[in-house]
């Protein structure tokens, strides 16, 4: 059986884990079969990607990838906030602010 070990929200921990997020993110978006596709340039070299049917899903599992990626416990992400795109890429994507996002500090994608 495989433990899994439960962080406990640490301040300490937290303001050393905000060093590791990037101001912005900048996200390569393609229409793929089915759905999008989405590269995190931010990191060139290597290959963060993530895919999903809609642009709304798209948006959680760009977050997803990042955060992931900087090996974030969950117990901290939802205080480092999310990135969102601007409105007009939301709106090409048709992509619906998920509910949990609102009333959160958000970080835009530069365009």
């Amino acid at each position: 059986m495989r433990f899994i070990k439960r962080h406990n929200f640490d301040d300490e921990v937290y303001r050393a884990l905000l060093w590791k997020r990037p101001d912005d993110l900048q996200v390569f978006i393609r229409k793929s079969d089915g759905g999008y596709f989405a590269k995190l340039v931010n990191f060139k070299n290597d290959n963060v990607v993530t895919q999903a049917k809609t642009g709304e899903k798209l948006v959680e599992m760009v977050n997803e990838a990042l955060y992931d990626y900087l090996d974030i416990p969950d117990v901290y992400r939802a205080t480092m906030g999310y990135f969102m795109p601007s409105e007009e890429v939301r709106d090409e994507i048709k992509v619906q602010i998920p509910a949990k996002y609102l009333d959160k500090k958000l970080h835009l994608v530069k365009a």
